[in-house]
């Protein structure tokens, strides 16, 4: 009896819970894509034009997608720590075709107009700062080094655009 309620817990959560499981960058958009190329993009999106981005956390978001609401809690974390840091936060919602393959993301751009990290919070379907990236990036820039990661390669609730 043990043995058939585990199995069908098991297979309830593998149909359940695998559908949501999203590849970031399915398209391999960002794969090889140099850094300045990136950044040029971005900064192309209408919201950003003419902007200087040195120094900015955008967290991008898109109409209808489910996901961010597993990623806020870890969005206003990194928000905080950002903003101690003097780093200038600002929210775009982005429309179909853009550079960025997936929400929730975020771009970091460091005090030099250098990319920080282009990716997903974290990987997993929770989006949460157990599993993030971002933290790794932020710690690492704190203490003098600018790792330059773009993260296409991850798995959790993204949704795409």
């Amino acid at each position: 009896m043990l043995a058939s309620w585990l199995s069908l817990t098991i297979l309830a959560a593998v149909f359940f819970i695998m559908p949501r499981l999203a590849d970031f960058d399915p398209d391999n958009r960002l794969l090889n894509l140099p850094q300045r190329q990136i950044l040029k993009q971005i900064q192309s999106l209408p919201s950003l034009r003419q902007q200087n981005l040195a120094n900015t956390i955008i967290h991008f978001t898109s109409k209808g997608c489910d996901c961010t609401q597993f990623s806020d809690e870890h969005k206003q974390q990194i928000d905080t720590q950002g903003i101690k840091d003097s780093f200038r936060v600002i929210n775009i919602e982005l429309a179909p075709g853009a550079i960025i393959p997936s929400t929730p993301a975020i771009l970091i751009v460091d005090k030099l107009g250098e990319l920080m990290y282009l990716g997903p919070y974290s990987k997993g379907l929770s989006c949460s700062k157990t599993a993030g990236y971002v933290e790794l990036v932020m710690n690492n820039y704190q203490q003098g080094f600018n790792t330059r990661l773009v993260v296409s390669q991850a798995q959790g609730c993204y949704c795409h655009v």
